[in-house]
């Protein structure tokens, strides 16, 4: 299942919790990080979602914050995953920050120059991948 995405994170589904109009994925990564979806009744259907169903969990690199330092964060946002940085790819405007989860996964960032010059990033720097569970998209392997 090629896609665009700089890394994609083969997960199961943990559980569903159904909403109204929405459903929350839980899911859990190889490396054993809980992360969460949250899609449509419809799209839960269409890809036959129930615990033990294999998924891959999409994130656009856009969407992923990082956090660097001590401290927990207070956030709207449900996901947060620790990573190590592996690799930067600088642009003129914004870098392509490569992320290794435990599980040997990797997810990438996008933030300005201006963003990493602040937090200082380097490769082996600890950090913690922050994305919103509506910012991941699912998708079920053929």
């Amino acid at each position: 299942m090629p896609t665009s995405l700089h890394g994609t994170l083969p997960c199961t589904v943990a559980a569903i919790r159904a909403g109204h109009l929405h459903d929350e994925i839980e899911l859990r990564s190889v490396g054993a990080s809980t992360l969460f979806a949250t899609i449509t009744h419809f799209s839960t259907r269409a890809l036959g979602l129930r615990p033990g169903v294999r998924v891959r969990a999409l994130v656009k690199p856009a969407s992923v914050l990082l956090h660097v330092g001590e401290g927990a964060l207070r956030i709207a946002a449900q996901n947060t995953l620790d990573a190590t940085i592996q690799s930067i790819e600088a642009g003129a405007v914004r870098h392509e920050v490569t992320l290794s989860l435990p599980g040997g996964e990797h997810l990438a960032a996008s933030l300005t120059r201006t963003s990493a010059d602040r937090l200082g990033l380097h490769p082996g720097q600890p950090v913690q991948a922050v994305f919103k569970a509506s910012a991941v998209v699912l998708a079920r392997p053929e």
